[in-house]
């Protein structure tokens, strides 16, 4: 086969897996989402989308900065980087310099999650051709990867968490650790674009994608003997990417914060096979607090595929002459190299995923609490270790395909048309809620408007919000109504929903901003918006008549009049 005509086979490949996911998408989300210009429904749901859509708009209106992917008026502390908020860097970057020609309302969140729909299914496709290449089979495994049930847990909540097409990239830089390039540069270029990419998506993909490179570096190294290689790919993807961060502004200010967490949103030993609720087939397993987030649940279909490869390997091996374990033995030598490999990838990704507490449903088996503060610090910078589990979850998902593709047409085909449907009917019940919950329009409503709001916003350009509490970041409610208040009027705001912020800076300026109200010294050109009644109550005691108090809307405001 010539280069153009393989070439050409891969397009097809990609693209049949393409639109696959794009008909899914439809299927279960519906159209309404995909329209640029109707961002009601992400106000309605609520969640984590709010923030990431609201950033995008706080970015869009401000003027260009460099780094590039800095926005005013979100933070007493100055200008935040569009990462901190989850806007998608890669989208609202390119939306912004679109902008003049954009409509007042653009949304792209809706978007996004289409095109990873399309991505997941494309670049799963090209996966499973390169393990056998039949666009047929390729084709059907990319609808279990597409139905890869976490995606189905963070869509429209952790928007860009959805794109686990990077993993699966970064899956076929792995198996291609064969190919003889015709440029022996192109996986240099190729890993360090890819790690590039990531970070304009999601950080947390970044270390996904070295623990598969990882698996990429052994087999360069012990296998093709080409240890320079190997090193100048590590160096280069990590320079190309702090450029990057730089670019977008991850460095400014106090950006990037580590915060705590690591050990808490982790995931359980029982992840594969526990559904969480989310499943119509299998029932839930006990979790402990936190462990949401390693949710890392195969589905019924690949479940059932994994067990039937088992057995199809122990079949195969104890079928041959001589003894199993001898056989076994025997492969295990001839794929040494390769085991290495998927065991490093796979381990690194589920023991980090787990942490330093080991649990089984709601046990704790091990913990490991004499670990260095400092080493817990540094995990911290990804704290919420369970989505590291996606890795060895999507490896164990290529490795059952990749078993089932080595058997007979006739049983390859019986499996996959068993285990799609049952894919399927696993996550009905999730499938079902999200169809009914998207595939309609909605209209949404401020909550803050009338001529009371007016009154109170008359001279004033800043929201400042009163006194810091610790646990600041839970009043998303408030932070997204003030938030869209303070777009509508122009304002900008002390504090908000912001990834790994210097929480000691707003406390300090929350805290000196209390003061001088109570002192008397308060400032005339702000509105000032208390976290709880009981700091409200106070300081409207301890306030002379030159400050008038309000409740409105259930918010309690102040604002100093004389």
């Amino acid at each position: 086969m010539t280069n153009k005509n393989s070439h050409l086979k891969k397009t097809f490949v990609f693209l049949s897996g393409a639109l696959i996911g794009a008909v899914i998408f439809i299927l279960i989300y519906g159209i309404y989402v995909l329209n640029p210009t109707y961002d009601d429904w992400i106000f309605e749901r609520g969640g984590d989308s709010v923030q990431h859509h609201l950033g995008w708009i706080f970015f869009r209106r401000s003027p260009w900065h460099f780094p590039l992917g800095l926005m005013d008026g979100l933070s007493s502390a100055g200008s935040v980087s569009c990462i901190y908020t989850d806007s998608l860097p890669i989208l609202a970057i390119f939306f912004k310099l679109l902008s003049p020609i954009l409509p007042e309302t653009f949304q792209y969140m809706g978007i996004w999650a289409f095109l990873c729909y399309m991505l997941n299914g494309g670049f799963s496709a090209i996966l499973m051709y390169k393990i056998k290449p039949n666009i047929a089979f390729s084709s059907a495994c990319s609808v279990l990867f597409i139905m890869y049930p976490p995606t189905l847990q963070r869509i429209f909540g952790h928007d860009s968490l959805i794109a686990i097409w990077l993993i699966l990239a970064a899956f076929i830089l792995l198996l291609n650790s064969k190919t003889q390039w015709k440029n022996r540069f192109t996986p240099v270029i190729l890993w360090s674009v890819l790690c590039a990419t990531s970070v304009t998506i999601h950080m947390y993909f970044l270390p996904m994608i070295y623990i598969v490179m990882l698996g990429w570096i052994v087999i360069e190294i012990f296998r093709n003997k080409n240890k320079k290689r190997a090193i100048v790919t590590f160096f280069s993807s990590v320079a190309l990417t702090l450029l990057v961060l730089w670019l977008i502004g991850a460095f400014y200010g106090n950006g990037g914060k580590p915060d705590g967490g690591f050990g808490l949103y982790s995931a359980n030993l029982n992840t594969f096979f526990n559904s969480n609720k989310y499943s119509d087939l299998i029932p839930p397993l006990p979790l402990r607090e936190g462990q949401y987030e390693g949710y890392g649940y195969l589905g019924a279909g690949v479940l059932l595929c994994g067990i039937i490869s088992v057995i199809h390997c122990i079949i195969h091996i104890a079928v041959q002459e001589g003894k199993f374990s001898e056989n076994l033995v025997k492969w295990l030598k001839i794929h040494k190299i390769e085991v290495y490999s998927f065991l490093t990838v796979f381990l690194v990704s589920f023991i980090f995923a787990v942490s330093h507490i080991v649990a089984f449903n709601d046990i704790v088996l091990i913990n490991l609490d004499f670990i260095p503060g400092k080493l817990i610090a540094v995990c911290n910078l990804f704290r919420s270790s369970g989505r590291f589990v996606w890795v060895s979850g999507l490896l164990l998902t290529t490795l059952f395909l990749g078993i089932i593709s080595k058997m007979k047409g006739r049983f390859i085909a019986v499996i996959l048309v068993i285990a799609i449907p049952l894919q399927f009917a696993d996550m009905n019940k999730r499938i079902t809620f999200q169809h009914n919950k998207y595939n309609r329009t909605v209209t949404y409503e401020p909550r803050l408007s009338g001529e009371k709001w007016d009154k109170y916003t008359e001279g004033a350009n800043e929201i400042i919000f009163l006194k810091m509490p610790r646990d600041h970041n839970a009043y998303t409610k408030l932070y997204y109504d003030f938030a869209l208040f303070s777009l509508e009027k122009n304002l900008t705001m002390s504090s908000f929903y912001i990834v790994r912020v210097d929480f000691n800076e707003l406390w300090e300026y929350s805290e000196a901003e209390y003061e001088n109200l109570i002192n008397g010294s308060g400032k005339k050109n702000a509105l000032y918006v208390f976290y709880n009644e009981e700091d409200y109550i106070l300081a409207s005691e301890i306030c002379g008549n030159d400050v008038e108090f309000c409740e409105i809307d259930g918010y309690y405001i102040a604002k100093r009049v004389r």
